[in-house]
């Protein structure tokens, strides 16, 4: 019977874990601010255009967070917060990897969809 209980998630164990995506969070917000001209003009870009990063993250980021709340409820929030921590660790990666600016782009969307 003990087995069919679900493991109930109590805020001062889920707290941690919001800190931290909260400090990731800012911390991809702040990281595009500072080295956006850099990343540009590393990808061939035009130092008018680094400001497409940080947009992009910001219109992934619009559209993830309505969409958070009906996942969590659906699968649960630990198990959708570890799922988001393995997504934004994989556009992170494809980011740090990217070779021209579109995809660039396209991965810091993802990144903020995945924040």
């Amino acid at each position: 019977m003990q087995a069919l209980e679900k493991k109930c998630v109590t805020p001062a164990s889920l707290m941690p874990c919001v800190f931290l995506s909260l400090f990731i969070s800012i911390f991809y917000y702040t990281i595009t601010n500072m080295a956006g001209l850099y990343i540009v003009s590393e990808l061939g870009g035009s130092p008018i255009i680094s400001t497409y990063a940080m947009s992009f993250f910001i219109l992934g980021d619009g559209i993830g967070i309505p969409l958070a709340n009906p996942i969590a409820d659906r699968i649960g929030s630990m198990r959708f917060l570890s799922f988001s921590f393995i997504l934004f660790t994989f556009f992170s990666m494809l980011c740090a990897f990217a070779t021209t600016f579109f995809f660039l782009n396209v991965f810091r969307f993802g990144l903020g969809l995945s924040a």
